[in-house]
This record gives structure tokens, sequence and C-alpha cells, in this order.
């Protein structure tokens, strides 16, 4: 390790932790997978600030993300059968650098799910992240797509490239608005849609027993949340 890498790592490991958060098969009661979720250590939140300009740098969001690269590898080596989603930002994806790093993870693909975030991209950028995510997939690499209905993941983004996709999510948290009848018939929408596209959906937001079980009723038990949480605290 070179010593300008080695004093950034120092910084970013007194700056920054990691929270890995429970995807939890409710059929089976057990965890099925983890998403990784950056933590800022004087905030214990998610530091979107310092992430964004980060990101907008190539150089600085490659040492970056070989920082977490280097974490999950350590994850993945200590426990085989963990697998865990990390977030990317599209904009992360058009940077080249971004793929050379990810192909690290190739020994450990079995074990790892890209989510692809919400935020959404620069003007001129598209083709770039849809060649990104298609490079992503000819590695077979398992990707997800992150809060859909929100930012740059619509409907339209989801059925243009539906193909790289074996994963789908939505947050509750972004349709807290929402009537019960017109949250029902979001679900349901959701949960024909990823059946007939044979997609995993992961229902995100589930806070109460009362929420995951509304949300089992569409036949959609992949949940994550602060009820999932506080039951599986001790992984």
């Amino acid at each position: 390790m070179d010593t300008y890498f080695q004093t950034t790592v120092q910084k970013l490991n007194s700056e920054f932790t990691f929270e890995l958060e429970p995807i939890v098969n409710i059929q089976k009661m057990k965890i099925s997978d983890f998403e990784l979720l950056l933590r800022s250590r004087k905030t214990n939140s998610f530091p979107s600030k310092i992430f964004s300009s980060i990101s907008a740098n190539e150089n600085n969001n490659q040492q970056f993300l070989q920082w977490i690269i280097n974490n999950l590898i350590l994850q993945f080596q200590a426990n085989p059968s963990k697998i865990i989603a990390i977030n990317l930002d599209p904009l992360q994806l058009t940077y080249q650098s971004t793929l050379a790093c990810l192909k690290n993870l190739l020994p450990y693909k079995k074990q790892l799910i890209i989510e692809l975030t919400e935020q959404l991209l620069p003007l001129g950028q598209l083709d770039r992240l849809t060649k990104a995510l298609k490079y992503l997939r000819f590695l077979d690499f398992k990707i997800a797509l992150d809060d859909l209905g929100s930012g740059e993941n619509t409907l339209q983004f989801l059925l243009n490239n539906s193909v790289y996709f074996k994963r789908i999510k939505i947050s509750l948290l972004k349709f807290k608005t929402l009537d019960t009848l017109s949250l029902d018939a979001l679900l349901t929408f959701w949960s024909i849609f990823a059946h007939k596209r044979q997609l995993e959906l992961v229902v995100e937001g589930i806070d109460s027993n009362k929420k995951s079980h509304h949300v089992a009723d569409k036949h959609i038990y992949l949940q994550q949340g602060f009820q999932w949480k506080k039951k599986f605290n001790s992984f």
C-alpha cells in the first residue's frame, strides 16, 4: 500500500464507519442478505454532503471505493456465506475506475449485490450508465435498482433496462403521503411486475408488525427496515 493511499485509509477510518442492515425473508424468518450503509462517526447518519463531494471527483471516488471494497473483502473472507449489497450512485458507475475497482470483487460476486441508487445523473451520461450496467451483467454481478419511483429510478428507466437487474426495491418512506388504497394498488402493481419479470422485490421502511403483515399480504416477503433491524440486531 503506497503512503498516500495509507494516509487516505487512515482518514476514512477515522471519519466513517459501516452498518449492516438486514434484508429478511419473512417466510423463512431468516436474513437473506445485508445492505452496507455508510455512517459518519460524528453523527451516526449518512454523510450525504461529504459523499457527494467525494463521488463528484473520479480520483477521490476511486480512493473511496477501493477503501469500501477492501472492507467488503474482509467481511466476505470472514463469512463466506454472507451476502452484502453496496450502494453506488449512477455517476459513480460512469467512471471507468469504478468498473476497474469492482473487478476486484469478481472472486466474491456470489456474495455481492450492487444497488443502483436513485440519485439523478448529469445530462448526457445515460449511455455511459447503460454500458456500465451491461458490462456488470456480462461479468455476472447481481444488480438491484434501489428506491423505485424516486429520482433517476423511474418506471420508464426500469422498463428500458430491466434486463440488467435481478432485484428491485421500493421504500415505504418515499410514499408516506399515500392513502391506504393507493399504497395497496402500488404494492400490488410492483408485486405483479416483479413476478412477471422474474425479479426479486424488496420493500424497505418496514417499522412495525402491522406494515410487515400488510406488505406480506401482497406476497412480498423480502423486507427491510427498523422492525427487522431491531429483531436481528445481534447480526
